[in-house]
């Protein structure tokens, strides 16, 4: 087992702690303040039609914030993927675009927040390249304002017209890397990368929990669970390697039996790629 510090990302955390067979922790926990309050996951769909582009918007309910974001996409087509994951205080919008050749079939999006009561020290720090040419590739990084730590992880295309796809969501104890890339079928637009870290004073039990799948040419899934005791703020997902031909169809965080855990999928677009990839899981975890 062993942390990754692949291509582009090479922002690595204090420590990392093996934990059993496929999980490790990366980061060392700050000292706490509180716990956190009011912890509770919603989700809100777009609807089933055959548009080429859908949206969905989740709210938080009054009087919480937003403390991490999540995804997915309904369907088992592979023509479809998201480019645009925006929080704001109480909000958490999602955007996926059909690829260029279209789907003629129903589809939907939703859209997920992990929200809690008011966190002392609570942020969303954005930072977005700049960029003047049609570049397959960009990364950014948003980072916490001193002393605080990421909750939660999104990211958003900036002017990509559908042809971009997120690749990579990738929390740190205190930062976001975002990564984007042209779709299989490539595109001519400039485009830029939003990175968002969702961020608050130190909270007990802080840890992110990274996860690997198996490296192989097929559609695969993966989970990071929480340690005992810990439940999932937020998340993040990254497929490895990439040309634009894998989208992360779901990042969603959630809780079965008492485990709270970060789920993704991720799917080759119907050029497919004979690449062997993998898809990593990331659970931002804590006390609540």
């Amino acid at each position: 087992m062993r942390r990754w510090v692949g291509r582009r990302r090479a922002i690595g955390a204090a420590a990392v702690v093996v934990l059993g067979a496929t999980g490790v922790v990366l980061g060392v926990a700050a000292p706490a303040h509180a716990a956190i309050p009011g912890h509770e996951f919603v989700s809100n769909g777009s609807g089933w039609s055959s548009s080429s582009v859908k949206s969905a918007v989740v709210t938080c309910p009054a009087g919480k914030n937003v403390i991490g974001t999540g995804w997915s996409i309904g369907t088992t087509s592979n023509d479809i993927h998201v480019a645009e994951v925006r929080p704001t205080a109480t909000t958490v919008t999602v955007v996926a675009y059909e690829d260029q050749d279209g789907y003629t079939g129903d589809w939907s999006v939703t859209a997920e927040a992990v929200c809690a009561d008011p966190l002392s020290g609570w942020e969303i720090v954005s930072a977005t390249t700049v960029a003047t040419t049609t570049a397959a590739d960009r990364v950014m990084l948003a980072v916490c304002s001193a002393g605080k730590q990421v909750l939660g992880a999104a990211g958003e295309v900036v002017g990509g017209g559908g042809q971009v796809l997120l690749d990579g969501v990738v929390p740190y104890t205190n930062s976001v890397a975002v990564s984007g890339h042209t779709d299989g079928w490539g595109s001519t637009n400039i485009w830029n990368l939003r990175a968002y870290a969702i961020c608050a004073d130190p909270v007990p039990g802080h840890q992110i929990v990274l996860d690997y799948s198996g490296t192989t040419t097929a559609d695969k899934s993966n989970t990071a669970s929480c340690p005992a005791g810990t439940s999932a703020l937020g998340g993040g997902a990254v497929v490895i390697p990439n040309d634009g031909k894998v989208s992360i169809r779901s990042m969603s965080p959630g809780a079965y039996a008492g485990t709270h855990f970060v789920s993704t999928y991720g799917m080759e677009d119907d050029l497919g790629w004979s690449t062997y990839w993998r898809v990593d899981a990331y659970a931002i975890c804590a006390t609540t």
